[in-house]
């Protein structure tokens, strides 16, 4: 009996996925599927060290989501990036307070982010120093998200523009070691 189910469906047909035009719509991957309809909802994780050619950021990783497909080549859109966590591990050392926050954004064309930001001190920091920090990180990633729309928000928190950015912003409270963004997504 399954055999002859597998006539009735035919060969599965080989689709290309590209990238989207924030990466220069780059081959990132082929699946699979006896029909092009079942390709689009799927997702592709990788690794952006090798979709920006940069390894440095090799502990970073994008998912994207298949809109849709064009011929043979399967298109896809953004979905999250978030930081590997055993790079998380190692930024946080000995002797050293962490924190975390977790906060939704609207860009300048509506699309609604999620955004983990985490924050890592030189040394020991009270609470209400990174009490302080959350707010001015929030106010300044909310004020920043809505003069751009969302292309240019994933390019800037993929090259890092956004972090250093919001590091920089952070300084004037209290000197970080690190200012991250762990995850950001589509909410």
């Amino acid at each position: 009996m399954a055999t002859s189910k597998k006539l009735l469906k035919g060969k599965k047909k080989w689709f290309t996925v590209l990238a989207p035009p924030e990466f220069r719509e780059q081959i990132i991957g082929e699946t699979s599927a006896y029909e092009a309809e079942q390709v689009a909802g799927r997702t592709v994780q990788v690794n952006l060290g090798y979709l920006a050619n940069e390894m440095r950021r090799q502990s970073a990783m994008v998912t994207f989501r298949i809109k849709g497909v064009q011929g043979s080549n399967a298109v896809t859109a953004f979905k999250r990036y978030e930081l590997a966590p055993m790079l998380v591990k190692r930024l946080v050392k000995k002797e050293r307070d962490k924190a975390e926050d977790s906060f939704t954004a609207q860009t300048k064309d509506g699309v609604m982010v999620k955004i983990k930001p985490f924050y890592v001190a030189r040394g020991f920091a009270h609470n209400s120093v990174f009490t302080a920090i959350r707010m001015r990180a929030r106010q300044y990633l909310s004020e920043e998200l809505k003069k751009i729309n969302l292309s240019e928000a994933v390019i800037a928190v993929c090259s890092g523009e956004m972090q250093k950015a919001v590091k920089a912003e952070l300084r004037k409270i209290s000197p970080l070691a690190v200012a991250e963004i762990g995850v950001f997504e589509l909410a």
